[in-house]
């Protein structure tokens, strides 16, 4: 009873499930995180919200300065002005203009520009700044400017971060020829409503870079806690047993960030007496929930790994696999045990198809190779008499010589595959032999490398195209060349033997190059190209798929052929 698998998922399950009833009846860490949770989306809210008024405003100066550009002529006066006298008009003009507008954009703290020819500014500020400020940032500007840096490009962030003497600036610099135009920042001056996102004051709520350095002055550096925000994780200890939970949003516009980190004694304030209980409730389920898995692991997940290791091995191929008897429970037993018996009667019976199967393809390649065209006998045949006819014993002697060798070739059915020399010499003689036939209008040539010459091939696969090109080539009223070129090629990091085989016919019709590109090798009761048929069926059948055929025509049929050098 002890070792069924009914008693030990029993035991299992009410070992995990009291844990768990447990924890749910004092409901403490969903508590928390549903305070959390609510608490961060609270913040998250009107974070958010402030942050689309920001780049609301910030895209409103993106326009506006864009709009100076493209459609105001001052700033292009200014670049192109012949002398000072012009260069100081415009510049007066578009002072004005950027001095009226200062009003209506009032989270910008200056507008300016920067002539690089003439190395002089024009700014305008929404308060006056001290003179040394202003040097400073002059400075700050042509240095960045020189390095050719924070210059906005289109689908860019156009806002972003600069420290300058300490302090910490927006920048938004647009060029236009030798011109810049540009605005600046202090994040001072987008903090100043953020109050009220926590009226309270227990939080703490400033800017910061896109790295999360802080970029407002909110006394964190006084307090020791700036390295909160280096990380932006949505919750971060100190390590001193105080807790902060971090919302934070980023700007569309610019590379910085609001955030907000808030303590955890302020998050959980209202729930001191469950704080308490967490500490009594992971002790016990520290001791009850390992127990309980190591239980289920030992009684289910063990043997189902077993199960599924095994499935592996066989599934990739492996038939030898079994699992062995180990100590488990009775049911699991009787799976393992009737497991292994079936895997040894599926080997038996694998075993049994796959030699039936090669039986069948060998059947069939014998099959393949043994199909003469009977014409070409009959041709053959009927020459033999006309020689004899009229007494040309040397002609008679060489064609049946000829004959002798080409059928003594065609009858070796024990072979799969032959060396590439003897195909070779197998084409030669059934050429030869056709040279006889046609001895003024058939002329052929074939090239191979010597490196190649022992290569296997399947026999007669060769002579079964060149057969195919002399019976559709047409009467031989006209001259026909059929040129034979073999040579090594790589496809895809595979080694290949390339047979192009062309010959000056008639060509292929649109018909028979659609069926025999169709890769369709199923005869369609006409009997017309049954030689290539055949070839194709061979080919994938020795090479599982991998040799291709291709036919085309110019200036005459072309029949190319790609076969591995090594054959399965």
């Amino acid at each position: 009873m002890m070792k069924t698998i009914r008693f030990k998922l029993i035991v299992g399950f009410l070992a995990v499930t009291l844990s768990l009833i447990l924890m749910l009846f004092f409901n403490n860490q969903y508590a928390i995180h549903v305070v959390r949770s609510q608490v961060s989306e609270s913040y998250g809210q009107m974070i958010t919200l402030y942050m689309d008024e920001i780049d609301t405003e910030l895209d409103n100066i993106d326009k506006y300065m864009n709009t100076i550009i493209s459609y105001e002529n001052d700033l292009y006066y200014m670049d192109l002005a012949a002398s000072e006298q012009e260069y100081t008009k415009a510049k007066i003009i578009l002072f004005n203009k950027l001095n009226n507008q200062m009003p209506v954009y009032k989270m910008v703290d200056s507008f300016f520009t920067y002539s690089a020819t003439r190395d002089d500014f024009l700014e305008v500020y929404s308060e006056t700044e001290a003179y040394s400020v202003q040097v400073e940032i002059q400075d700050y500007i042509r240095d960045l400017l020189e390095r050719n840096e924070s210059v906005s490009r289109f689908g860019e962030k156009n806002w972003n971060v600069h420290k300058i003497n300490g302090a910490y600036y927006l920048f938004h610099i647009i060029k236009s020829g030798n011109m810049y135009l540009g605005a600046w920042v202090q994040p001072e001056s987008l903090s100043t409503p953020l109050h009220s996102i926590d009226p309270e004051g227990k939080s703490t709520i400033l800017f910061t870079a896109s790295d999360g350095t802080p970029i407002t002055d909110t006394g964190l550096e006084r307090s020791g806690q700036e390295e909160l925000f280096q990380s932006l994780h949505s919750f971060y200890s100190t390590g001193d047993m105080d807790e902060y939970l971090i919302v934070t949003d980023n700007s569309a516009r610019g590379t910085f960030n609001i955030a907000a980190l808030i303590p955890q004694q302020f998050i959980l304030e209202r729930l001191p007496y469950l704080q308490r209980l967490i500490s009594v409730l992971l002790l016990a389920s520290l001791i009850i929930i390992p127990a309980g898995l190591f239980l289920i692991k030992k009684a289910v997940l063990k043997p189902i790994k077993k199960l599924i290791i095994a499935m592996l091995k066989i599934k990739a191929g492996n038939l030898d696999a079994r699992i062995t008897p180990f100590s488990t429970s009775d049911e699991f037993k009787i799976m393992i045990n009737t497991f292994n018996e079936m895997i040894s009667e599926i080997q038996t019976l694998r075993i049994d198809v796959y030699e039936e199967q090669i039986s069948r393809q060998r059947e069939e390649l014998l099959r393949l190779q043994l199909q003469l065209n009977p014409h070409f006998v009959l041709n053959s045949l009927n020459i033999l008499y006309n020689y004899s006819k009229t007494g040309d014993c040397a002609l008679l002697q060489e064609m049946t010589v000829s004959l002798i060798d080409y059928f003594k070739f065609i009858f070796r059915n024990n072979l799969r595959f032959v060396l590439l020399r003897d195909e070779i010499d197998h084409v030669k003689n059934y050429l030869r032999i056709q040279k006889l036939r046609y001895p003024e209008n058939l002329t052929y040539s074939i090239y191979v490398p010597e490196f190649l010459l022992d290569t296997p091939v399947p026999p007669i696969f060769i002579q079964t195209f060149v057969e195919n090109s002399i019976k559709y080539s047409g009467d031989f009223d006209t001259p026909v060349n059929i040129s034979i070129d073999i040579d090594f090629t790589e496809i895809r990091g595979g080694q290949y033997i390339q047979v192009i085989l062309k010959d000056t016919g008639r060509g292929f019709s649109e018909a028979d190059l659609d069926m025999i590109n169709s890769k369709d090798t199923q005869d369609d009761g006409t009997g017309a190209h049954t030689g290539i048929r055949n070839a194709q069926r061979r080919l994938a059948i020795l090479y599982n798929n991998k040799a291709r055929l291709n036919v085309y025509n110019d200036e005459g049929a072309v029949v190319e052929i790609i076969l591995p050098i090594r054959p399965d």
